[in-house]
C-alpha cells in the first residue's frame, strides 16, 4: 500500500485511529510505503525509513538507529539571549568538560540544541559554564531525542539558510546567512 501524507490535516484522535489501522495492516503482512513530513508518524509506522532533502537521500535506517547514530539519547534545549553570540557558547562548550558527552548541536533562532547521551548530567552542570561565558539562558529544557532532531541536523535547517531571497519565509535575524540578507 502506498500512502502520501496519510494523516495531514487530521486531528490527533483521527490521526491515532489511522495509525492503529495501518499498524494492523502491517501485522497482517501488508507492506506500507509512505511519505510524511511528520517525524512522529514515521517513528510510529516505519521499521525502516529514508530521510530526504530536496530530492536527495541523506540517510537510511530504523528510527531508533538513526536517532542513536546522529543525536544520542537526549536533547538539551537552551534558549539564549537573542543578542548573545552562540558561537562563543559552542566554542566554550567544546573547550569544557562537556565536549566528550556532546554528539553535536543545532542553532535555530534563539535556541541552541545540544545533542547528548548524558542529558541529566549536562543539564545539571551547564548553568555555571554558561554564566562564566556571559551567556544568559532564558529557558532550559531536557527531552528525549527524536527523528525530528535527526531531520533538522541532517538538513542543517538552523546552521545555514537554504532559501534563496525570493523564497524568504521569515525576517532575517542578526548574523543571518548571506542568502537571506
Amino acid at each position: 500500500m502506498i500512502l502520501d501524507e496519510p494523516t495531514t490535516g487530521l486531528d490527533p484522535q483521527a490521526r491515532h485511529m489511522v495509525w492503529q489501522k495501518l499498524r494492523s495492516l502491517k501485522e497482517q503482512g501488508v507492506t506500507l510505503i509512505l511519505t510524511t513530513h511528520y517525524m512522529d508518524e514515521a517513528n510510529q509506522l516505519c521499521d525502516r525509513l529514508v530521510i530526504m532533502d530536496q530530492g536527495e537521500i541523506l540517510e537510511a535506517g530504523s528510527p531508533r538507529d538513526l536517532v542513536a547514530k546522529h543525536i544520542g539519547r537526549e536533547v538539551l534545549e537552551l534558549e539564549l539571549d537573542p543578542f548573545y553570540d552562540r558561537q562563543k557558547v559552542l566554542d566554550g562548550l567544546q573547550d569544557s568538560e562537556f565536549a566528550p558527552v556532546l554528539n553535536g548541536h543545532l542553532v535555530v533562532g534563539d535556541s541552541l540544541f545540544l545533542f547528548t547521551g548524558d542529558g541529566p548530567g549536562l543539564s545539571d552542570t551547564i548553568s555555571p559554564v554558561l554564566r562564566n561565558l556571559g551567556a544568559h539562558c532564558t529557558r532550559k529544557f531536557l527531552r528525549q531525542a527524536t527523528l525530528e532532531d535527526v531531520f533538522l541536523k541532517l538538513t542543517k535547517v538552523g546552521d545555514e539558510c537554504r532559501f534563496p531571497p525570493a523564497q524568504k519565509f521569515f525576517q532575517p535575524k542578526q548574523n543571518a546567512c548571506s542568502l537571506c540578507q
